[in-house]
């Protein structure tokens, strides 16, 4: 028998944070704070209880994204 576990899924970045910085949560999948500034999502999270919180700018929808992962 062949039993397969399903993995969480990471929140999908919706449109609305083009622009700004993000913070995900400790485990990296739901967005807990956003925020112009690198420094000011962070604070979010911290305040949130986020300890290690992961930081990435969004790009604006209107820019063309090269590269991948």
């Amino acid at each position: 028998m062949n039993q397969h576990s399903q993995l969480p899924e990471r929140e999908i970045v919706a449109e609305q944070f083009g622009g700004k910085w993000i913070a995900w949560d400790d485990d990296g999948l739901r967005i807990i704070a956003s925020s112009n500034s690198y420094e000011d999502a962070r604070e979010q999270a911290l305040a949130a209880g986020v300890q290690l919180p992961g930081l990435e700018f969004v790009p604006p929808s209107d820019r063309a994204f090269v590269g991948g992962v």
